[in-house]
């Protein structure tokens, strides 16, 4: 890839990217994308297809291939948790948050080419249709729905048109020693088995599907790279129209640069990107796709948000745009954990405590590629929907479907004014939903919960590795009310300065009432699955605990699994939002954000990221990049 990516670590690269025999000058390009994570790197070698457009990548993090002590991590899943706090993470930190999340979490972000493609745990989920459906009708546009989505999933997968390789737990050499009895056991629970996870039904369970190629290793958003990079090499040979296109890493976007408007009322429009080494302009459009938290940072350090808030921090305001940086959700998750009987320990991740446990499993997978080593230590996900318990765990005046527009607004007011202005016998309730929440908590055809059986403690280390061996369950809340924001943490005191400027990350994780009901139910089932008969020879039976007692063990436990969206929403019918539904920033020109979906945050971001970069190339190409704004 030595044509394409440059380093501004090397100083040969800082000097002739902004300077040409001597003299200083501006790059150029059609489009800069800023972001090389899955949605960068699909949009941008998409983009500088066929050599029409000359398109430009910055990665703020370094390459793979410029850090050979973690590439061998990077190609093996099971290798995944030294990539978190390495080089390639940027690991932001959020705000503790009260009773519930008292404690700062760390949110692992990729911070190299490749995005978070290079340093998650690689699942392939791509979602419930019901979210596709809700999402197209929310938004106003076809290319949102279910029958779109499957069109373009199969440009993105191989052996379908694409470079990104997915497999099926099945079709690994995984040989698992717990395999058959997670699966028995989730059967017996009461969950239907499911034929795949990624054709839009997901209530039940099945197989686990997986970012990996052939041989096990991680295939990441690099793919598309690697495709371009081939591409070049051939078109000396083919006689092609040679491909502008360029990936320049370890450059940090300071803000996004605006045209000075002329004409009172005229949208300002974006004509390029400031980095600590210079103006890079775009003639055409810029595009984020720096992932939740980095997108909103650079909308605030532009001078697009909250008014009042950047001019707290002394920014120009160039929108004032109230929806950058609010609504941010995330993936709840909390592992619940039981003792495997002391005569039945064998083959789960306490194994790897010591050389002599592990020995068997390195050899095995040294000669066969199979067993513990092959792959990750889960392999079945189930999937749940509760909304008739929160109709019946909740106030009644909480859950309404009846819910209308004159209700919300008579909440609305009530919280605003000084006055009790609307008096009610009724019970009050802690408070009401809206319009949109109703829409997608109470779904008959969409999950709440996710859940994984694990092979060992979850995803932290057991405190007893070399006395005890775990079965453990994740449980993932898909459909989180509890909405955080990213903000602003200090003033800038000018352009420059605001490399440094890190951004403030409050999650409120399970601050709504009913994101604890749903993870609280997500427990109760997680005991009920290590009760079924299949789990009796090898568990130690433990009895569901009280409901004060599991919610004490949500509070203990709750993380993330950087699952992050929303700061960059859409606008659709209900939500004023920050793109619209083609992802162009309203208010400016020039300007567009690969964001996540935003309101609807049931599905893996990453997944989300790699067809949103899809849809907007096709079939969209020719009237939405055309040289008319």
């Amino acid at each position: 890839m030595q044509r394409l990516v440059y380093s501004f670590q090397h100083s040969f690269v800082k000097k002739t990217k902004f300077h040409k025999d001597g003299v200083r000058i501006t790059p150029e390009f059609d489009f800069v994308v800023v972001g090389g994570g899955p949605a960068g790197c699909a949009l941008a070698t998409r983009l500088s297809e066929g050599g029409k457009f000359s398109v430009l990548l910055l990665e703020q993090g370094t390459s793979v291939e410029q850090h050979p002590e973690l590439e061998g991590c990077m190609d093996y899943i099971l290798q995944t948790r030294a990539l978190h706090g390495s080089s390639f993470d940027a690991e932001y930190s959020t705000v503790s948050e009260g009773q519930f999340c008292p404690h700062e979490l760390k949110i692992s972000s990729g911070k190299v080419l490749g995005g978070s493609s290079c340093i998650n745990w690689a699942i392939w989920t791509r979602g419930a249709k019901d979210d596709y459906e809700l999402w197209a009708q929310l938004a106003g546009n076809e290319e949102f729905s279910w029958k779109r989505v499957v069109h373009y999933f199969s440009q993105i997968e191989k052996p379908t048109g694409g470079p990104i390789s997915v497999r099926s737990v099945k079709d690994t050499p995984r040989d698992h020693y717990w395999s058959d009895t997670a699966s028995l056991s989730l059967g017996q629970a009461g969950f239907q088995r499911l034929d795949g996870l990624n054709n839009g039904d997901l209530l039940g369970y099945g197989e686990m599907m997986e970012c990996l190629d052939e041989n096990g290793f991680r295939c990441s958003a690099n793919a598309y790279v690697r495709a371009a990079a081939e591409e070049m090499k051939r078109q000396p040979e083919t006689g092609e129209a040679a491909r502008r296109f360029e990936i320049w890493t370890s450059i940090e976007v300071q803000r996004v640069v605006f045209e000075d408007v002329k004409v009172m009322g005229e949208e300002p429009k974006a004509i390029g990107v400031h980095t600590p080494f210079g103006f890079i302009r775009a003639s055409h459009e810029v595009i984020l796709t720096a992932g939740t938290v980095k997108s909103a940072h650079l909308m605030l350090l532009s001078g697009i948000g909250p008014a009042g808030q950047l001019t707290e921090h002394g920014i120009s305001v160039i929108v004032d745009s109230p929806e950058v940086g609010e609504n941010l959700w995330e993936h709840p998750f909390v592992d619940v954990r039981f003792k495997v009987k002391d005569h039945k320990r064998r083959d789960t991740v306490e194994d790897f405590a010591t050389l002599k446990t592990s020995a068997r499993h390195v050899d095995k997978w040294a000669k066969t590629k199979s067993g513990l080593m092959s792959g990750l230590l889960y392999e079945w996900m189930a999937f749940s929907n509760f909304g008739d318990r929160l109709r019946t765990a909740l106030p009644p005046d909480q859950t309404s479907v009846s819910f209308s527009w004159l209700e919300y607004l008579r909440s609305q007011i009530s919280q605003i004014l000084p006055f009790r202005l609307f008096y009610s016998s009724s019970k009050p309730s802690l408070r009401t939903f809206t319009p949109l929440e109703e829409k997608y908590l109470f779904r008959p055809g969409a999950p709440h919960i996710e859940q994984m059986v694990h092979y060992g403690h979850g995803l932290t280390q057991a405190p007893d590795p070399l006395e005890t061996s775990y079965i453990s369950i994740s449980n993932v809340l898909l459909t989180p009310v509890s909405r955080g924001s990213v903000t602003l943490a200090s003033a800038p005191a000018d352009a420059d300065a605001s490399t440094t400027q890190l951004p403030r990350i409050v999650v409120n994780q399970l601050k709504e009432e009913v994101d604890r009901e749903l993870l609280v139910a997500a427990l109760e089932k997680s005991y009920e699955i290590s009760r079924t008969p299949a789990w009796a020879e090898f568990l130690e039976a433990e009895e569901t605990p009280s409901k004060d007692k599991l919610i004490e063990i949500i509070r203990d436990r709750v993380s993330t699994l950087w699952h992050l969206g929303g700061t960059c929403s859409m606008r659709t019918k209900d939500t004023r939002g920050v793109v619209d539904n083609a992802f162009r920033v309203q208010g400016v020109k020039g300007l567009r954000i690969a964001a996540p979906e935003g309101d609807i945050p049931d599905k893996n971001p990453k997944i989300s990221a790699w067809y949103l970069s899809q849809w907007l190339l096709t079939p969209n190409l020719s009237h939405i990049y055309s040289a008319k704004w």
